[in-house]
């Protein structure tokens, strides 16, 4: 049976392509040969002698999507044209694929087209000039698949990174509605705090005041009495005298001692709306950490000798000189090493409690970080643990849930950082203070980008 026309191939198009790469899988040399005559002129050429031979090149190739095109006789040893399709058709999905046969086999045309999914079926003997429109609009499919593909999946990667960007600005706008909601809370209580702590201060202080002045009347009597306990014959009446005195001092104490727990109360609510230390002046940060780290561990240990706790620091050199309201950042420190202090205090069994103070100079800013290993917090609490009077102490242990509040409105409200707090109930607390990189003097953004250009 004669391959082709051979009149029809003396007018085939002699029109210069750029030379795309074209396998050729047939296991008759002859046809080989006049399809290498056919398109070497125009393309690159890959022949094999059958579809197993194929398939191993195939495979051990580096990039073999470089193929272009693969023309596949249907009828061959080890594996047949569609076999060796459906074999590659993962692999190199982008290739076009197209069965050159000489016989009219409808099962294996429809094997063809089910499961290799073959551009084209071509039938011998094939016209040269139509072969060669064939392989052009075969190509132009190739590269629109390609163009496709690599369309989707650039869509899909912007997709996926838009939806992440989307993703990471809700939840920047979480935390700033968070923070504004939280802002807006602390200025409401502050107006609610300030009017209340001034209407109790008065009759408070009057309280105060007359406890005290009841208790030294009472010194007073008793001292008369004392003198007058020889003259007095009624013994019994004495006796009730020191009864009733006993009571009364008893009742003044009480008084006395819950009037000065309740002038604590609105002293700190006060404190905690007054406009007071808000000047900022520059400070190097890391020995302004350790100073007021040092001063509440050592005010624990005075409190408690056999306190074995473990202070450590870990602070950047790279941080420099930081601008803040001294007063307020320093009590929020103090604050912040209490609460880790006594959370591994009420450890039980702890091994080694240890309180651990670290600094880090980061791209947008500063962080100070304090870590213990105490009792953790329940995750319940963590979401209320900035919220004002929110406290799981006891009643009477001077603390009123006011601290945490008041290191919010340092850090976040006057100073524009962040503090976030993570724990595991039962283990460990670790503090996150952030500070912007505005709050840096220049000298220490001069000091680090050096560092980052001799690394």
């Amino acid at each position: 049976m004669a391959l082709f026309n051979k009149k029809k191939l003396a007018g085939a198009s002699d029109a210069q392509y750029p030379k795309p790469t074209i396998m050729l899988v047939d296991d008759e040399v002859d046809n080989i040969n006049v399809l290498k005559g056919l398109l070497q002129k125009k393309y690159s050429i890959l022949s094999y002698l059958d579809g197993q031979e194929a398939l191993e090149a195939i495979e051990s190739m580096k990039r073999p999507e470089e193929i272009r095109v693969i023309i596949s006789d249907q009828r061959m040893p080890r594996l047949s044209g569609t076999e060796f399709f459906a074999r590659i058709i993962e692999r190199i999905p982008d290739t076009v694929r197209i069965i050159l046969t000489g016989y009219a086999d409808l099962e294996a045309i429809m094997s063809a087209i089910n499961q290799a999914n073959i551009y084209k079926f071509i039938m011998k003997p094939y016209d040269p000039p139509e072969l060669l429109i064939t392989l052009v609009r075969a190509i132009e499919h190739a590269d629109m698949k390609k163009k496709v593909r690599d369309y989707t999946l650039n869509l899909e990667s912007m997709v996926k990174k838009r939806t992440r960007q989307l993703q990471q600005k809700n939840e920047e706008l979480e935390r700033k509605k968070d923070q504004l909601v939280m802002q807006e809370k602390m200025a409401s209580l502050g107006t609610l705090t300030a009017g209340i702590a001034h209407e109790f201060k008065n009759p408070l202080n009057f309280i105060n005041n007359f406890s005290q002045v009841s208790i030294e009347l009472i010194h007073e009597f008793e001292e008369q009495l004392n003198l007058a306990r020889g003259q007095v014959i009624n013994q019994t009446l004495v006796e009730e005298f020191d009864g009733i005195l006993d009571d009364i001092k008893t009742n003044a104490n009480i008084v006395c001692e819950h009037g000065k727990r309740a002038n604590h109360i609105v002293d700190a609510m006060l404190e905690m709306v007054r406009d007071t230390g808000r000047k900022k002046h520059e400070i190097d940060f890391n020995r302004f950490v350790e100073e007021y780290a040092n001063i509440a561990f050592h005010s624990k240990f005075v409190h408690d000798e056999t306190m074995e706790i473990t202070l450590s620091f870990d602070l950047d050199p790279n941080i420099g000189r930081v601008e803040v309201s001294p007063q307020n950042m320093g009590r929020t420190i103090l604050n912040l090493v209490n609460n880790a202090l006594e959370a591994v205090c009420e450890a039980p069994g702890q091994a080694h409690p240890s309180v651990g103070i670290k600094t880090v100079r980061e791209a947008d800013g500063c962080v100070l970080l304090i870590e213990d290993n105490g009792i953790g917090i329940p995750e319940p609490n963590l979401a209320r643990l900035f919220t004002p009077f929110f406290t799981t102490k006891a009643t009477g242990s001077g603390h009123i849930g006011l601290g945490l509040s008041v290191c919010y409105d340092v850090v976040v409200q006057e100073h524009g950082g962040q503090i976030k707090v993570d724990s595991v109930d039962g283990q460990q607390t670790t503090v996150r203070v952030t500070l912007p990189d505005s709050l840096l003097t220049h000298s220490s953004q001069v000091e680090l980008l050096a560092e980052k250009t001799y690394q």
